[in-house]
């Protein structure tokens, strides 16, 4: 066996794809030339690849590989002092001399260059448009002469495994392939966005050097395009240096360093003309390939996650969907709410399902009723299946089972939970399952003292909940709705929460807890104080995702305490305590994400706020009801701090400490680094928490 064979094998089969996904990036965002220099590395790639295949069949000797083969067009290659290596499953090449590199001797003595040559299969007209797929159609006829070209000098390369190669090209000219993986991965080597989790310094040098191509291109289509270089310069090369403050003089550095190009009539031969040669852009072309092929492990795992859970909860590992309706004793259990007023219904094993609860149906007849209908992919796996029903004290319990030790997803069932219209109150409600969704609708006639549920891989959607403590839990799956109750806790992970709470005296007489916590993704609440004497105590977290919430308290006997935290997200919080008459605590912190905060504070109460951020900058609107010290802080940028009746301590740039309406009892600190920090203090208006629904926009 040829190891080293197999190894330039493997290799190739594994950069093929990736760097056709790289040059598709750059043909669908313009950088023409980049493109050109990106195929000219991939065909002399091939062309490594086809010296490779032929060494076996000449001599070598001193460590040189000599050869020389003649076509049928009577061209013959001669390549001397050149030694091969592989780096990163990427095959390069080293010559001697430029002079040898990829040098054509034809029979009638004249000699052309491989990039040259290059340069002939990509000249494409550069009025050609993208199509409404944002697709450009230049792609395809570049991925069919890169096949074309690859085929003719790689024959050897690829003629022990043509199935395979046949099936790389086929992914090749799959579009939606292209698509979907460049949509991946790019935002994550591209991404300048600030709010995004996505942006790093890293993404931010790759898209800046991406642009000064851009730059380089305008210049090189005309130098007479001067002006719209330097235009371009100052709108978009300009604005890195604040998107990377960290890195501002590098950024500005190189800035001046390229537009300077400009002031030459022939800017190849500038100081700086090198910018403008091939090797640059091959550089780029180079740089960007290994960004993406160190992304594409992790394009392929999140594909795999995503495509995980955006299956079909009826279909079984296997892809068979459970479809064959059966029936199993117990299915159908009835009960006296007088006399059972706590449900249970728990289902455990390899399922998926629905659980669905309704308040009042047509024929009820006072009584409550679980029904469980299921469907499995073959009839004998119902005799694997059980459910139990278990009453005893005052609780209806249903228990569905399916064995643990099935491989794959082969039971799937829809459960209605069914409270009669005549029974107003019901004392408690627990539903527990695996790969299961809990919905509900129209249940604002029905109360309950508790709702608890712990599900997995399934979203929870309830409309009109009226329950004293509320306790929603689920992962990978969404919880949306609107509640009402005393104490109040949501919490998913890898799921959004949107949902609208009206908060009410808890009837353990305690101040209401309101709570919502989700990983890695968007919290998107609006809660309404109003019907609460008590204040509130309430707390939003989540990671990697943004917080949007709107608060509204009134008059309290207990002084109200709102959190807000997440990281790598940002932080658009509103909150109306002007009327509540007791003081209040308020913390807003993230990382790598903005805050904006609009506070109206309790009229002569204590105010306390605390607002943070890294990577981000922070705003913060109170109310001249605030009497009392401020402290604003940042690193790398600049504080501000607007208002009437302000007395400052300290007053430097990016330090602001003082008071405002005199030395009063509140106090409010806002700190940051990498981002502006800015306190305003506005006359007390309208309440915007009140006007807020239930994404936090408002009305």
């Amino acid at each position: 066996m040829d190891l080293d064979s197999d190894i330039q094998s493997s290799s190739k089969i594994e950069t093929s794809i990736p760097r056709q996904l790289v040059l598709d990036y750059l043909l669908h965002n313009c950088y023409g030339e980049t493109a050109r220099a990106f195929m000219k590395d991939d065909l002399d790639a091939a062309r490594d690849s086809e010296a490779h295949a032929s060494r076996k069949n000449h001599s070598i000797s001193n460590g040189t590989h000599r050869h020389a083969h003649t076509h049928g067009n009577g061209a013959s290659h001669n390549h001397s002092n050149q030694s091969y290596t592989h780096r990163g499953g990427v095959m390069t090449r080293s010559a001697s001399s430029a002079g040898d590199l990829g040098t054509t001797r034809y029979s009638n003595g004249s000699n052309k260059g491989r990039a040259d040559d290059t340069v002939s299969l990509m000249d494409t007209d550069k009025s050609e448009e993208l199509d409404q797929e944002g697709d450009s159609p230049m792609a395809d006829s570049f991925q069919d002469s890169a096949t074309n070209g690859r085929t003719s000098q790689s024959t050897g390369v690829f003629s022990t495994d043509k199935m395979h190669a046949a099936h790389i090209d086929e992914q090749l000219k799959n579009l939606e392939t292209r698509k979907e993986v460049c949509n991946a991965a790019f935002p994550g080597v591209l991404s300048i966005d600030l709010n995004s989790p996505l942006t790093s310094p890293a993404s931010i040098r790759m898209n800046f050097k991406l642009q000064c191509q851009r730059f380089i291109e305008i210049v090189k289509s005309d130098p007479d395009r001067g002006p719209d270089a330097l235009m371009f310069a100052q709108d978009v090369l300009h604005k890195f240096q604040h998107l990377d403050p960290s890195s501002a003089d590098q950024y500005i550095k190189h800035m001046e360093e390229i537009v300077s190009v400009i002031a030459y009539s022939n800017p190849e031969d500038s100081p700086n003309g090198h910018h403008l040669k091939q090797e640059a852009r091959d550089n780029l072309a180079d740089i960007m390939n290994s960004a993406v092929l160190a992304l594409l492990t992790i394009v392929k795992q999140a594909t795999v996650v995503r495509e995980y859970l955006a299956a079909d909860p009826l279909k079984s590992k296997r892809g068979i969907k459970p479809k064959i309706p059966v029936r199993i004793p117990n299915d159908d259990s009835t009960f006296n709410p007088k006399e059972y007023s706590n449900v249970v219904f728990k289902s455990a094993g390899k399922i998926s399902g629905k659980i669905r609860l309704v308040h009042g149906a047509d024929g009820d007849n006072d009584l409550g009723l679980i029904s469980t209908r299921i469907w499995v992919t073959r009839e004998s796996y119902k005799d694997d299946l059980s459910i139990t029903i278990d009453r005893d004290n005052q609780t209806h319990s249903v228990f569905f089972q399916a064995p643990d030790t099935w491989t794959d997803l082969n039971v799937h069932y829809e459960t209605t939970i069914l409270i009669p219209s005549s029974t107003r109150r019901m004392q408690s409600l627990l539903v527990e399952g695996p790969n299961s969704s809990f919905s509900g609708e129209l249940l604002q006639n029905l109360a309950w003292g508790s709702i608890r549920t712990a599900l997995s891989n399934g979203s929870i959607q309830l409309t009109g909940v009226n329950v004293d403590t509320l306790g929603l839990k689920t992962s990978n799956g969404s919880i949306s709705g609107t509640y009402e109750g005393g104490h109040l806790d949501i919490q998913t992970t890898n799921g959004t929460i949107t949902a609208k709470l009206r908060v009410r005296n808890a009837e353990d007489g305690r101040q209401s807890v309101v709570g919502a916590r989700s990983n890695n993704a968007a919290v998107d609440l609006h809660v309404d104080g109003s019907a609460t004497s008590k204040g509130l105590h309430l707390n939003t977290i989540t990671t990697n995702g943004r917080l949007t919430v709107g608060a509204l308290i009134v008059k309290a006997s207990q002084a109200s305490y709102i959190n807000a935290i997440t990281n790598n997200g940002s932080i658009k919080y509103n909150v109306d305590a002007r009327q509540s008459g007791q003081p209040l605590e308020y913390t807003n912190r993230t990382a790598n994400g903005s805050v904006v905060a609009s506070v109206m504070v309790p009229v002569e109460k204590m105010f306390k706020g605390s607002v943070t951020s890294s990577n981000g900058s922070v705003t913060v609107n109170l109310t001249e009801d605030f009497h009392g010290r401020f402290d604003v802080d940042t690193s790398n940028s600049r504080s501000t701090v607007e208002g009437t009746d302000i007395q400052f301590y300290e007053d430097k740039k990016a330090t602001k400490r003082g008071t405002r309406g005199g030395d009063g009892p509140s106090e409010i600190k806002i700190q940051s680094s990498n981002g502006s920090t800015n306190l305003f203090f506005h006359p007390p208006g309208e309440s915007m928490a009140a006007e807020l629904d239930a994404s936090g926009k408002q009305q």
